[in-house]
């Protein structure tokens, strides 16, 4: 499957122009309001109402007269207070979702790679809503037998979108492109566009399907130190040695950033960032993939992926029946099997305020060094 976005396509802008909030969203380019809208949460309580009670314009008169000369006959979301739109915004903001309109990078787009040199395929792990990506896994394979190359793609990766031309969190790019590109498509078309290899397959799980697919091939093994927590992903305290998980608990320690361990009696924080997180979701692919090993015949794969095609999706040039073949014939891979590459980044602050990681390295520099 190759993904081409249509050159016509740009952001869709749908904004009144009117107030000087509103007018905030306007010049923060390459977000649609449609996502904003859509995946907004409350703010906590009394920080609408401070927001409500900002003096002063947040926009210069100058970028406001130009603004509202542009959304001056888009009306569809008059009915939104001002208060409302700045909740939005505020949060929106403060999950990284606008894109910064100054910043520019020389090193996250990948030298084009002929699309005749690797296999590829993506694994995308959607958010509990539904609308962010909070698992980029990409694997690609030499097709002249060398050894098979994955990545772990930080969520937080600040990169330029295909769809809009300006740069956001990689993870953003699942709400698709307006009308015309799906969100994994989206997501596959960033990845492509970062690494320079050609996407040829993706499988999307959110939550839910993630959750399914652990409990049908009968749990995953978890091995932990130290008992160990995470009350925000849900990871009920755990004891000492390995334990065979189910899928609810493989869910809340793949998506585990706030992982504490209980030493000399206490909990204590171990510092997990989306490195970590990235750690234990290569945990449980391997040991999926030993699951896998594990089955008697192509068969029976090909019954158990039909099995869960309620809780996956692919991409339409790849059928249950292909995917599983795809799965049978690299079941010996393991994670000693393959060259793991480590993206180099480094922490970045957006105009925004969003706390995001950019690349320091070009991922073809990294690529040649695994692959000359």
């Amino acid at each position: 499957m190759r993904f081409q976005l249509p050159q016509s396509r740009k952001a869709l802008w749908t904004l009144l122009g009117g107030s000087t909030i509103a007018l905030l969203i306007a010049i923060v380019v390459g977000w649609s309001w449609d996502s904003i809208q859509a995946d907004a949460v409350p703010l906590e309580k009394g920080e609408m109402e401070a927001l409500a009670e900002t003096e002063g314009p947040l926009v210069s008169e100058e970028e406001a007269e130009e603004i509202q000369e542009e959304f001056e006959e888009l009306s569809e979301y008059g009915d939104l207070s001002e208060e409302k739109l700045a909740a939005i915004v505020e949060q929106a903001r403060r999950e990284g979702r606008l894109a910064d309109k100054d910043f520019e990078s020389t090193i996250d787009r990948g030298v084009p790679i002929p699309d005749e040199d690797f296999d590829s395929w993506l694994i995308i792990g959607s958010d509990e809503a539904g609308g962010l990506a909070d698992v980029i896994i990409y694997i690609v394979e030499p097709r002249n037998g060398g050894m098979s190359i994955i990545v772990s793609l930080p969520r937080d990766l600040w990169i330029e979108s295909p769809c809009t031309e300006a740069y956001a969190r990689i993870n953003v790019n699942l709400h698709g492109c307006g009308d015309d590109v799906s969100g994994p498509v989206l997501v596959a078309l960033a990845v492509q566009q970062f690494t320079g290899i050609p996407v040829d397959h993706f499988v999307l799980l959110d939550f839910d399907g993630f959750v399914d697919v652990v409990d049908a091939v009968g749990g995953v093994q978890l091995c932990f130190n130290e008992p160990t927590r995470d009350s925000k992903s849900h990871l009920a305290p755990t004891s000492v040695g390995c334990t065979i998980a189910d899928g609810q608990t493989a869910l809340a320690w793949v998506r585990s950033r706030h992982t504490q361990v209980r030493l000399d009696g206490s909990w204590e924080s171990v510092g997990a960032d989306d490195f970590s997180r990235q750690d234990h979701q290569r945990e449980i692919l391997w040991t999926l993939a030993d699951k896998i090993s594990d089955l008697e015949s192509l068969t029976s794969l090909i019954t158990l992926v039909s099995s869960l095609s309620s809780a996956i999706r692919i991409d339409e040039t790849w059928t249950f029946s292909d995917a599983a073949s795809d799965m049978w014939n690299h079941r010996n891979l393991s994670e000693d099997s393959v060259e793991n590459i480590v993206l180099e980044v480094e922490n970045y602050r957006t105009e925004t305020g969003a706390a995001v990681l950019i690349p320091t390295r070009s991922f073809t520099e990294l690529l040649a060094e695994v692959y000359p």
